[in-house]
């Protein structure tokens, strides 16, 4: 059982290539998730925007309640993402995996992706729970063995974060090609292919930054020119650039794993 690695990697272009428009489209549903996800945690975080900003990103430097608002938060934020996912998701798989359905960017409303959703809110369960288990992990070694015993229980969570992407990483285009919840045929499948897998994984995440990089340089000055006269226009513009952005993006991510699985399912 095997695949093509170089091949599957630039999957991801060959989609984007291929469906400008289903990508614009994809682009447009993911602006909307991010606006209706903003508009859920602006006003819980509002009241501590002053001090998140002064953490610097560091949770365990906010006060309990301001800890308390951030969770909430992030509670009302990822939902509708999660929602916006299930449905680009396989629109993105079915591009790979069914390229003559591109009626309306591939994007459907129905069973599988309710399945998706299923599949996105389990392994979001796992990475929440990997992320707390982490974060306390690291708090007991930093209290019991210093930074240097903190640096290995962090080097460790990082390398079980990567395995588990890698085991992990067939199971959401399983779901266009198998019945219910393919979570123990995902990981069966990836088991004697994780270090062809990762290898795809660092490939696809790399050209997706290198995109992400390109974006930035273009939405710098939209960004610098948001406080100026034009402010409404170049807010508009980083808007849609965002959208587009997240398309293309998580289009580079995905679209390899439906390669692999289109080949090792045949």
């Amino acid at each position: 059982m095997s695949f093509s690695a170089t091949d599957a990697a630039f999957e991801g272009f060959r989609v984007t290539r291929q469906n400008p428009t289903a990508v614009l489209l994809w682009a447009v549903a993911w602006l909307i998730g991010l606006i209706v996800s903003a508009l859920i945690a602006a006003p819980i975080m509002g009241p501590h925007m002053s001090e998140l900003q002064a953490a610097s990103g560091d949770v365990n430097a906010l006060s309990p309640e301001a800890l308390q608002a951030f969770t909430l938060a992030m509670a009302g934020f990822l939902p509708p993402l999660l929602l916006v996912q299930a449905l680009i998701a396989p629109a993105v798989y079915r591009a790979v995996l069914q390229p003559e359905t591109r009626r309306f960017g591939y994007i459907r409303i129905g069973k599988t992706e309710a399945r998706m959703l299923g599949v996105l809110v389990v392994l979001a369960a796992i990475q929440i729970a990997l992320n707390i288990g982490a974060d306390l992990l690291m708090r007991g070694a930093n209290t019991v063995g210093g930074l240097g015993a903190a640096m290995v229980v962090n080097l460790a969570t990082f390398a079980l974060t990567v395995w588990l992407a890698a085991r992990l990483c067939l199971v959401a285009p399983l779901t266009m090609v198998r019945p219910g919840l393919p979570i123990r045929e995902g990981w069966k499948l990836s088991g004697p292919l994780v270090w062809p897998l990762l290898g795809v994984l660092f490939l696809s995440l790399a050209m997706a930054l290198l995109v992400g990089l390109l974006l930035a340089l273009i939405g710098w000055p939209m960004s610098a020119a948001m406080g100026g006269a034009g402010a409404a226009v170049a807010s508009l513009l980083l808007m849609v650039l965002i959208g587009l952005g997240v398309a293309l993006i998580t289009t580079l991510i995905w679209s390899p794993f439906a390669a692999i699985v289109k080949q090792l399912e045949g």
